[in-house]
């Protein structure tokens, strides 16, 4: 089995296969009813899609944050549900490989190693960095890759299969960055977006909506006007907002 945990979304299939036999973001949903009126709800937790199909109706949150774990056991539901939610397999019958961002913490590595001996009894374990992978599954020996992820950027040149740190750069800078900037400048708009809930709004406008600009000053001056629907039914009108966000990516010194 071959296994990424992505701050956005968490990738599980096999080797030699070209995708992935299953992709689902990487959080976790519990029911807010319950939280205040102490009513047992009809599900404790909903992970993935389910968790933000209902979002209105939960406490979002993400056990990844910046490429690391940071609510162990949020991830270990995570992993039941790719294991055999999903996967349809038992782990302890399949040798696993984790691909991982550069610079990883240490501890980090050692209870994801732990957790997959002794809670899911997987009879091998092996993690690797993913820029190594992405090189490997192209048939190439070097290569200069840049991955471009929810929670972190890295870079690393492979030169005939090596890698040195001096070579390789990680910026905990990415995807949910844009997403928040995004929801500033919909403030200044006049559209609040606060709640983790109401983030994964903005998240779904910046996916659908958002672009690159190539005449980015010539733009500002004569934006393109697009009109998104929100779940509730109100649809709000959006211009410069939609690759001003983007315009972070190559400039991050915006989001500050």
């Amino acid at each position: 089995m071959v296994l990424d945990n992505g701050s956005g979304s968490l990738k599980i299939g096999f080797a030699g296969d070209d995708l992935p036999k299953s992709e689902f973001p990487s959080v976790i949903g519990r029911p807010l009813l319950h939280l205040i009126s102490g009513a047992p709800p009809q599900k404790y937790s909903y992970i993935g899609q389910e968790a933000q199909q209902r979002r209105g109706i939960l406490s979002i949150t993400y056990p990844i944050h910046r490429g690391t774990v940071v609510n162990w056991d949020d991830m270990e539901q995570l992993w039941y549900h790719a294991f055999y939610g999903l996967l349809k397999v038992a782990p302890e019958e399949h040798p696993l490989l984790i691909s991982e961002i550069p610079f990883t913490p240490k501890a980090n590595k050692e209870k994801t190693e732990q957790l997959m001996f002794e809670t899911f009894n997987v009879p091998a374990f092996y993690s690797a960095l993913g820029g190594f992978l992405c090189v490997y599954s192209s048939g190439r020996g070097s290569a200069l890759v840049l991955d471009i992820g929810e929670g972190a950027c890295s870079a690393m040149n492979v030169v005939e299969g090596y890698s040195f740190p001096t070579a390789t750069s990680r910026w905990d800078f990415g995807g949910w960055d844009l997403t928040r900037y995004l929801a500033q400048l919909l403030k200044s708009s006049g559209h609040a977006f606060q709640s983790s809930a109401e983030m994964e709004i903005v998240r779904e406008i910046k996916e659908k909506n958002s672009y690159v600009s190539l005449e980015f000053q010539s733009d500002l001056l004569h934006p393109q006007v697009k009109a998104h629907k929100l779940p509730d039914g109100h649809i709000i009108r959006l211009g410069q907002e939609l690759f001003s966000s983007s315009e972070a990516l190559f400039r991050p010194s915006l989001v500050g």
